[in-house]
């Protein structure tokens, strides 16, 4: 399912945001928008940082699984365009997934080889991760990360381009399986470029990302910078599409030096950002007193 994230009318873009109004920058591709998402990164691999409150954040901005959850907290279509269950008790019991036609931020289309990969590499016994017990209902899953099998024995694979087959021992409860695709942990991740590179996730040139922003800056101390990519769900036989298709603002600005409460705060109510996701409950109150909302 595509997403439209809109701050230009206060929309709530993550959980606990506090807006103010203030003045946006009007470019030639659209709203530039300074923002307080989260603490500073460093480091943008999702299968690493997936529970930290602050990395998933910006994941909700930059990458993009095959679902989502809804403001209910239930899962919803995002990267998978249909599902089909196949097989049955005797034969096995498996999964079809087909992904929307949408693309990485160098323009590479989004792969289901680009998931199997992920969460092979997060099942493999040589990787630590958290999430592996995420994928704990595939076949084998739990044997590969014990080291008992084989990695190539988990059921995952990419069947075609664009299509996931996923096999269990036996019949699962699917709305729980896709709740736990929305995790951050499960996005894509890109074979050619993590497998090449130690500090891929580290650096704006090494890194390749499938939501609605693209990396352009990280300065640590400094700038955290998101564009919107480009590229996503771009359809190259559209003519004259305009880039603020899916997604409205173009770039989104964090400065970490404003990370103390205070600084936030006087920031927020001064004008001098828009969005802030990280104010403490300490400071709520004060700023609910003070500033005006639209």
């Amino acid at each position: 399912m595509k997403r439209m994230i809109s701050l230009m009318l206060c929309a709530v873009m993550l959980l606990g945001v506090l807006s103010a109004c203030t003045t946006l920058e009007e470019g030639d591709k659209g709203m530039v928008i300074n923002v307080y998402i989260a603490t500073e990164l460093f480091d943008f691999d999702p299968a690493r940082h997936f529970n930290d409150d602050a990395m998933v954040k910006i994941y909700d901005l930059v990458y993009e699984g095959l679902t989502d959850l809804d403001e209910n907290g239930k899962w919803k279509k995002a990267l998978m365009k249909e599902y089909e269950i196949i097989g049955n008790d005797e034969d096995g019991y498996s999964m079809l997934i087909t992904l929307n036609n949408t693309r990485w931020s160098d323009g590479r289309t989004v792969q289901a080889a680009d998931f199997v990969y992920a969460w092979k590499r997060i099942l493999s016994v040589d990787y630590h991760s958290e999430a592996a017990p995420l994928l704990y209902d595939v076949k084998n899953a739990y044997e590969v990360k014990q080291g008992d099998v084989s990695i190539d024995d988990v059921g995952i694979a990419a069947v075609d381009t664009y299509v996931i087959q996923v096999d269990f021992v036996s019949e699962i409860n699917v709305d729980n399986f896709f709740q736990k695709l929305a995790s951050p942990a499960l996005v894509p991740l890109r074979e050619d470029i993590v497998d090449r590179d130690t500090y891929w996730a580290t650096q704006t040139a090494t890194i390749a990302t499938n939501g609605p922003f693209a990396i352009k800056e990280i300065n640590k101390g400094g700038l955290l910078r998101l564009e919107r990519s480009a590229q996503y769900y771009l359809n190259p036989e559209a003519e004259n599409q305009a880039l603020d298709t899916y997604v409205i603002p173009y770039r989104l600005l964090t400065k970490f030096e404003t990370g103390n409460a205070e600084a936030q705060l006087a920031s927020l109510t001064s004008g001098g950002i828009f969005y802030d996701g990280e104010i403490p409950m300490s400071a709520r109150a004060q700023y609910q007193s003070s500033a005006v909302i639209d």
